[in-house]
């Protein structure tokens, strides 16, 4: 500044030589010195101030020596009052501004705003709920603190203040902060969990409210097993609701008469401390052992409610709610799984329901359901009668479908002669386990009427030929075989598509139990069925050769849409040798002339009318081709039905034999 005021008086002394040229008297001059600076008037002494903020406006000093959250409270000082604020530093302006307001009016400590104006901006919004019940001095002191700094010492300030928050408040409003409670549910409640905070009370849902979305979940029992996770949220509903979790405690509260779980009620206790799966057999408990339930842990609760009198003597509870089983198979359930779902039980169906539809589908591959009829008709039409397991014994299931579900496939033929209570051990084995528990498990024979029904199951698991009849005896009535689905629906469930022609001719009882098997067992099943001969024998009409469809769904359902004009002008027999070939091979037979090439073949073509080259290029590894083109077709055919690593020994072998053969040959001189 002193370069400013020499600039000063050297214009001054040229105005006093100026002015002595023109003969004018001149004004003395007065030198400025630095202890006249601080005598000079400050603007703010014209204005009439104090003079006491440096040459700075108010508003200037405001913003430059007080902390910016207490701008409010800093406004309704009076100029002595933010002079001493602003010679503070920071960290003691917030003591010191309650010391110079000295005002009475609360009001007046949270400045033009108000109450409501101050939380919104100083208050972390999770904080706000609880924050309405704090007092207007402890509120200003919560409003100082940084966000992360409210969360750690609000328990502090409220025990402080001996007041419980959510407490006492007479209106929804204030519990939720002022929000209405839709808007509260929308804000700090997990949109997946709406459905069932809706029907909390407006306590609970502010309690919920203040957890995190992954803490919301196992308070509410939607989601998570783990102790913690099922801690967590009662303890928060302990600190929010002012309650103890002593369970001393809460005994002796139930004796005084007071309320057993703590305030929190009978559903919020469950949610909290029951594990999810036992929801529905817990609501069937009294107060007192939903109370005891609750006090173990998980895996103990699941113990206690098997020996729980309670719960076996009440009826049943609907799993499904309001809503029924059809909505929830609806709602729950892959739309590709509800053929198979919908012959579950309630339990099975509620327990599917409860995984995403990526683990559905491996679960039901395990879980095979098959329906089980009243009485299955043998091959020689003789009615076995079974007798009834033990009640209970598999789960409500019948014996075919419990095995069906819970022994592995390759297993049953075995699984078959075992007894009622060997087959039951065997079930609660994994698949693994199964395989060594024959060599080490004697079996014991079973009744001589279940011999005869388990001998016959077990012939059809042989791959032997079977015996088809011309005309297959009928039904007894009121016997259905297919558990209400009906034949053909049965035979497009269980059979595979290119089976279909020759299932056609089977049985009733054959073709179920031919559906029993897997798709990879039931062609050596039907490897020697001739469907065409069978066919020609019985004479019967379009309908008959094309499984009792008719040639148009024959059409429809077997030929490529692109194809059915050409497909239209076949007779029956081409077109039921055209719908037996996959898409792609159709369409290379019209090219060629398809009509020459359908008549020309034979019925008896070993290799399902493919030809001998797209046998060999589908079914034989094509490092094997060289060698598979000079076998015969029989040997070709035999050499298909393999996999790919038994082809590679098995050629060898029929090399070896080849050259033994023709060294035993005599030579001829």
């Amino acid at each position: 500044m002193s370069h400013l005021w020499d600039d000063r008086d050297s214009g001054i002394d040229n105005a006093a030589s100026a002015a002595r040229d023109l003969d004018v008297a001149p004004r003395p001059s007065v030198k400025r010195t630095r202890a006249f600076d601080h005598e000079r008037p400050s603007k703010f002494i014209a204005l009439g101030g104090s003079g006491r903020f440096g040459g700075l406006e108010r508003d200037e000093y405001l913003q430059t020596r007080v902390h910016p959250k207490l701008h409010i409270q800093a406004q309704e000082l009076g100029d002595e009052e933010l002079w001493e604020l602003g010679q503070q530093n920071y960290s003691k302006q917030f003591s010191e501004i309650s010391v110079l307001r000295g005002s009475g009016d609360p009001g007046d400590l949270f400045g033009h705003g108000g109450r409501e104006a101050y939380m919104q901006q100083h208050v972390h919004r999770k904080l706000h709920p609880r924050a309405v019940a704090l007092g207007d001095q402890e509120l200003l002191e919560l409003g100082r603190l940084s966000f992360n700094d409210q969360f750690g010492v609000f328990e502090q300030v409220a025990n402080l203040t001996g007041q419980a928050p959510l407490r006492g408040q007479g209106q929804s409003g204030d519990l939720f902060g002022g929000a209405t409670r839709d808007a509260y549910m929308q804000q700090h409640v997990h949109r997946k969990l709406h459905s069932k905070a809706v029907e909390l009370s407006d306590q609970d849902l502010a309690a919920l409210g203040k957890l995190s979305f992954n803490e919301q979940f196992p308070f509410l029992g939607a989601e998570g097993d783990s102790g913690a996770a099922r801690g967590a949220p009662l303890r928060a509903a302990d600190m929010f609701l002012g309650h103890s979790r002593d369970p001393a405690a809460a005994r002796d509260s139930h004796l005084r008469g007071d309320d057993l779980f703590m305030g929190h009620g009978r559903d919020t206790y469950m949610a909290a401390r029951v594990h999810r799966r036992l929801h529905a057999q817990a609501a069937q408990l009294g107060d007192q052992e939903l109370f005891d339930l609750g006090q173990l842990s998980f895996n103990q609760q699941f113990t206690f409610l098997e020996n729980s009198p309670a719960v076996k003597s009440a009826p049943k509870h609907d799993l499904f709610g309001p809503a029924g089983r059809d909505a929830y198979l609806q709602q729950r359930v892959h739309r590709k799984l509800h053929p198979k779902a919908c012959l579950l039980d309630d339990q099975e169906l509620f327990d599917l329901g409860k995984l995403n539809f990526n683990d559905q589908f491996p679960v039901m591959e395990q879980l095979e359901v098959v329906p089980v009829p009243a009485a299955v008709p043998t091959s020689s039409s003789v009615q076995v009668q079974e007798q009834p397991p033990p009640s209970g014994m598999f789960g409500g299931l019948s014996r075919d479908a419990y095995m069906a579900a819970r022994v592995h496939r390759r297993l049953h033929p075995q699984a078959a002669l075992l007894s009622d209570h060997q087959l039951r051990e065997l079930g609660q084995l994994s698949f693994n386990q199964q395989f060594p528990y024959f060599e080490n498990t004697p079996v014991t024979q079973p009744p001589p009427q279940q011999q005869q029904h388990q001998q016959h199951q077990q012939q059809l698991h042989q791959h032997r030929q079977p015996q088809v009849q011309a005309a297959p005896a009928a039904l007894p009535p009121k016997t259905d075989v297919f558990g209400g689905l009906g034949r053909e629906d049965y035979m497009q469930r269980r059979i595979h598509r290119k089976l279909h022609a020759k299932a056609a001719i089977l049985g009733d009882e054959e073709l179920y139990e031919l559906g029993r098997l897997s798709f990879n067992e039931q062609f050596p099943l039907l490897e020697h069925v001739e469907p065409a001969a069978a066919f020609g024998g019985l004479q019967q009409g379009s309908a008959d050769m094309f499984g009792g469809m008719g040639r148009e769904s024959y059409m429809q359902q077997r030929v490529h849409r692109k194809l059915h004009p050409q497909a239209a002008s076949l007779t029956d027999s081409q077109l039921f040798e055209l719908g037996k070939m996959s898409f792609n091979q159709q369409f290379p037979y019209f090219e060629a002339g398809a009509e020459a090439q359908l008549v020309t073949q034979t019925k008896t073509d070993c290799f399902g009318g493919i030809g001998r080259e797209a046998y060999m290029q589908g079914r034989v590894h094509r490092r094997l081709h060289s060698k598979a083109a000079l076998l015969s077709d029989t040997e070709l055919f035999e050499l298909g039905k393999l996999s790919f690593n038994e082809q590679f020994p098995a050629l060898e072998n029929m090399e070896v034999w080849a050259q033994t053969e023709s060294q035993q040959e005599p030579q001829v001189v």
